[in-house]
C-alpha cells in the first residue's frame, strides 16, 4: 500500500454532521467508487434509523406501521438491547422522554423536579421491546409502547462500519476510513491514520490534544458534554442523561473509546459517560482486552482503563 495516496472527501451534512472519506486503492477509479459506496450506504441506513425523518422505517416502526422491522433495525435493536443489559441501564434506547423533558426545562428555564425525574425514570423499565433469534433472524415482539425508542447513541456507529464495510467491498480497494463526527473506523492494510483525543478544558482549534494515537483496523468514538447541552439561567447541563436518574451527567465530561468496532466505541463511549470513573473503568476492563478507554473528570482527573495506555502507544 505504500506509496498510494490517500482519495479524501467531505460530506456534510450527512447523519446530521461531517462525515469525512478517505480511501486508498490501487487505482483512482477503484477509490471513487469505494467513496460512492460508503456515501450511498450512509444514505441508505440514514432512511432506515433517522428519528428525524418520520418517513424512516424505526419512526414507522415506533408508530406500529409496520407488522414488524426489517433484519438491518431488527439486528440493531437486537445489539441495543444488549448493551442495555451490559450496561445495567446507563445505556437506555427509548428514553426519548427524558430529553423532551430537558428540552422543556431550558425553554421554561426552570429545571424539571425530581420526582418527576423519577417517575419518568422509573417509567424506563422494562425496555418496550423484547428480541430473539432463531432460524438465523431476528425477531422482535413489542411489549410495551415503542414510540420512544431512539438509537442515535448507538445507530451512528453501526453505520459507519457497514459504510465502511461497503466501501471495501472491491478488491481493488485496500483501505477505507470514515470518520463521522468524531466516530472514527479504520479498515484494511494500509496506511493508519493519526488521531488527536481532544481536551475537555481547552477546546480551541488550535489546542494540543490531550492524547495523540494512530489507528489501524479499529474504531475510536469520543461522548462529552463541552460542546452541546442545556442552559438554565446560570447553569450549564451536558447532554448526555443518565437514564437511571434522570439528569444530565455530571462528573465526567469526556469519555474516549477504542474498539474493534465504531459501533461498540459509540455506545461503550456513552455508558463510560453516564458511570462513575471506578465505574466505568471497571465496565470496560470486563470487555475484550481489545477495548480501551480513557475518561476525563470536570476537574481534568483523568482515568485510563486497563490496556489504555498501550493501544495509545503504537
Amino acid at each position: 500500500m505504500s506509496g498510494q495516496p490517500w482519495q479524501v472527501n467531505c460530506y456534510e451534512p450527512l447523519l446530521g454532521t461531517r462525515v469525512d472519506i478517505a480511501v486508498q486503492a490501487e487505482n483512482p477509479d477503484a477509490a471513487h467508487r469505494a467513496d460512492q459506496r460508503v456515501r450511498e450506504a450512509i444514505e441508505r441506513l440514514t432512511r432506515v434509523f433517522s428519528v428525524y425523518d418520520p418517513d424512516s422505517e424505526l419512526c414507522r416502526w415506533r408508530r406500529g406501521e409496520l407488522a414488524a422491522p426489517g433484519s438491518e433495525l431488527a439486528g440493531l435493536l437486537r445489539q441495543a438491547e444488549y448493551w442495555y443489559r451490559m450496561g445495567r441501564g446507563a445505556f437506555h434506547p427509548a428514553c426519548a422522554a427524558l430529553r423532551r423533558r430537558w428540552l422543556a426545562a431550558e425553554q421554561e428555564q426552570r429545571p424539571p423536579d425530581p420526582a418527576e425525574l423519577r417517575q419518568l425514570t422509573t417509567s424506563l423499565h422494562p425496555l418496550p421491546f423484547r428480541t430473539t433469534s432463531r432460524d438465523g433472524r431476528v425477531h422482535v415482539a413489542r411489549i410495551g409502547d415503542c414510540g420512544d425508542v431512539d438509537l442515535n447513541a448507538i445507530a451512528k456507529g453501526h453505520i459507519v462500519d457497514r459504510a465502511v464495510a461497503a466501501g471495501r467491498a472491491d478488491h481493488a480497494v485496500r483501505t477505507v476510513v470514515v470518520n463521522a463526527g468524531g466516530d472514527l473506523r479504520h479498515s484494511g492494510p494500509g496506511d493508519a491514520v493519526p488521531v488527536n483525543v481532544e481536551d475537555p478544558h481547552r477546546v480551541a482549534d488550535n489546542a494540543p490534544p490531550i492524547a495523540r494515537f494512530v489507528l489501524a483496523e479499529g474504531a475510536v468514538a469520543t461522548s462529552g458534554t463541552t460542546r452541546r447541552g442545556f442552559r438554565i439561567g446560570s447553569r450549564s447541563f451536558g447532554h448526555v442523561i443518565d437514564p437511571r436518574t434522570g439528569w444530565p451527567v455530571a462528573q465526567t465530561v469526556s469519555a474516549t473509546v477504542r474498539a474493534p468496532s465504531a459501533l461498540v466505541a459509540d455506545v461503550v463511549a456513552t455508558i463510560a459517560m453516564v458511570l462513575s470513573p471506578a465505574e466505568a473503568v471497571a465496565f470496560v476492563g470486563r470487555l475484550s482486552e481489545e477495548v480501551t478507554a480513557l475518561l476525563i473528570e470536570g476537574d481534568g482527573t483523568q482515568h485510563a482503563s486497563t490496556g489504555w495506555a498501550n493501544a495509545v502507544s503504537r
